[in-house]
Parts: structure tokens; sequence; C-alpha cells
């Protein structure tokens, strides 16, 4: 994909969010100086120089869907090129790990899901730092049909406590989330109900072999929703599992050598989820146009999946302090969880691994001086 390509204007589309509908969403106030934690030694000795015309190699955790359309949007609409960038963005997929390659240095940046896999990463020896979060909230849950297509009725799991007795499709990595929000709700996973190991396809929820699905709530409900069914998802932060998800990675030094880099980075990648959020039919007609024939994707289920997911770009501290922002007391909670449950032996220092340095740099300005 080229920063040099261009996308025509789409007609207008009553259903399409405007700028100024997403900004007030986010609740943004223009001109606003931002202040924030310090990187700390992260950053010890970094001094890249300004503005230099540099290569970003990017790992996507997934395949190149509506998923990743900010990124496309950066790119298609120039934001890279302005911050003299030339940025290759590398589709994921099943035994791609993003932040395995970035550890290796094979990658530049990658775009992790899980928070689990960074701090397990870091805790074997890995040098990860996160320095910028894409979902303030992991897009996750439990989905379940609440009508079928036909008009019968389907079994609602709304809560914890209504997953009793019920057979629970989860896969491997999913089990560990399920888990913390039984204990949470007072419920024993292994005796309450019946774990039925799934993949990432839902047919097992439609065929009734499964009550409950674990999936991506942004994706898996709009594919059936596509198809006619009437769905609902436990949200599983709502529940108890809240941690960061889609949040953007590199190794310690190139954080160290490259902090301009990031910088420019990130400013134009914020850019282009801002600019995505407001155009969404025009954003998924070009990812579908783009990508769509070699990876089956649906224009309607894309466009379902575009809308769902910016709600998880936006929290109170998003609202507060613009796109991106993280807070390291939320990863402190992970590792914390992580413990309990016992994924780790004990907490490693946060400073370690989470940097705000990044987003202080790209906020100096205020939020005005990326869309916000």
């Amino acid at each position: 994909m080229s920063s040099r390509t261009r996308i025509s204007p789409a007609k207008h589309d009553p259903n399409e969010l405007s700028r100024r509908e997403f900004l007030k969403a986010m609740g943004t106030v223009a001109g606003v100086s931002l202040l924030g934690m310090t990187g700390g030694s992260l950053l010890t000795g970094c001094a890249a120089p300004a503005s230099a015309p540099a290569n970003v190699s990017v790992q996507l955790s997934w395949i190149k869907n509506v998923e990743f359309v900010g990124f496309y949007a950066a790119d298609i609409k120039g934001y890279y090129k302005d911050e003299k960038l030339t940025v290759d963005l590398a589709g994921g997929g099943p035994g791609v790990v993003a932040g395995q390659l970035v550890d290796a240095r094979q990658k530049d940046i990658g775009v992790q899901l899980a928070a689990i896999d960074l701090i397990k990463s870091n805790a074997q020896g890995g040098k990860l730092v996160t320095f910028a979060t894409l979902f303030q909230r992991s897009p996750a849950g439990l989905m379940y049909i609440a009508k079928h297509k036909d008009g019968r009725p389907g079994t609602v799991i709304d809560s914890p406590q209504k997953a009793k007795g019920k057979r629970i499709g989860l896969q491997p990595g999913a089990m560990l989330a399920w888990r913390v929000i039984c204990q949470k709700a007072g419920l024993n996973m292994d005796k309450d109900m019946q774990i039925v190991p799934v993949s990432f396809d839902p047919a097992p929820l439609i065929d009734g072999t499964i009550d409950g699905y674990w999936c991506f709530a942004t994706n898996q409900p709009g594919i059936l929703r596509a198809q006619g069914y009437e769905v609902g998802v436990l949200d599983a932060s709502q529940w108890g599992y809240t941690m960061y998800g889609g949040f953007l990675t590199c190794h310690q030094d190139y954080l160290k050598e490259n902090k301009d880099v990031l910088v420019r980075f990130t400013r134009a990648t914020i850019k282009g989820w801002v600019y995505a959020n407001s155009h969404f039919d025009e954003m998924t007609k070009y990812v579908v146009d783009t990508f769509g024939k070699q990876l089956n994707l649906q224009y309607n289920q894309q466009l379902d999946e575009a809308k769902a997911q910016a709600d998880y770009l936006i929290s109170d501290l998003t609202k507060s302090k613009g796109l991106f922002w993280l807070e390291q007391k939320n990863w402190s909670d992970t590792m914390q969880m992580l413990v309990e449950q016992k994924e780790l032996d004990k907490p490693l220092d946060v400073n370690t691994f989470v940097t705000t340095a990044i987003l202080e740099e790209v906020y100096k300005q205020g939020k005005s001086t990326v869309g916000q």
C-alpha cells in the first residue's frame, strides 16, 4: 500500500458519523496543553535526528481488514508522508505473533491484542515496551444468540450467572479471561458449566453445539447479524476483565534510538483514526476494494465492525487527554491479576515496559494539533 494512493471523497451517507460528532463523542476540547507521566529510564540517551525521513515496519495483529482502518487512513490521506515516513503495514493471521517479531527486531512496531502476552514475554526476558493504546478496553466478550433468524428465541447469557449449566465455547487464549470473570461472579468455571473448545469460527453457536461463544466483540457478532441473527455480547471489561487491547509496542532499543520517529508515527496514526472514525463508509469501501477479494471481506460486516470498534477507542481518559492515551495503573492491575491467577510469579516494574513519553510529545501543543 503506497502513500501516493488517494481516495475520491464518497457521497454523503446519512448514517455516516461526522467528524464533529465523533469529536463530540470523544469529549475533546481544542488547544488544551497536556501533561503526563514521564517515560523514566526508557528514553535515556535517545537522540534521533528530528524529522529525518524514515522507513517504519509495522506488524498488525490480524489480517488486513477494517480492524486497522485508522492506519490505512494515515497512509492514503498522506499523514505518514507529511511526517516524512514510509510505513509498511504487514498483515497478520493465525501463527503470526506481533510481539515476537518486534522483540526479535524483525519489525519496528507491533499492534498487540493481549496485554498478558506482553507481560509474559517480558517476564521471560523480552524487551517490549508499549507507548500507545488503541482500544481503551479489551474488545472481547461472550457472544450469545438472543433470537435466531427464523424467530426462535435463543439463550441469553447477559451475566456470568446465566452461564451456569450452559455450554461455553472458549479458545485456549480465552480461558484465563473467562476464569477471572467467573471467579469475580462467585462461579466455578470447571464445575458450574461445560467448557467446549472452539476455534475462531462461531459456527458452533449457530448450530447449537454451544450456548455462548468467546468472541472479538467488534467482529464475529457482525458476522451473525449479517446472517439475520439477533445477538448480544457479555462485555468482558464490564464483568471484571479490565485491560487494554490493540496497543502499540516496540523494542526498548528502538525506543531509545528512534523517539522522534515514534512521535511522528503516533501523531500521524492518531490523525488517521480521527479521519477513519468520521468517514466510515469511505474507509470501509477502501478496505473492501483493496483487501476484500483476497480475504473474502463483506462490506456490511466490515462497516458494522468499523462502527462497533470506534467506541472502544474512547474512555474518560481519552476524552481528557486524547486518543491512544494509556495509564500505568491499568498495566499494574493486569499484572496483579496474573499474580493472583498464578500466571506470573511476581509483578514486573511497570516503568520498564510502559511509557507515556511518546504521547506527551504528540500532545505537547494540545489535541487540536492531531485533529481532535
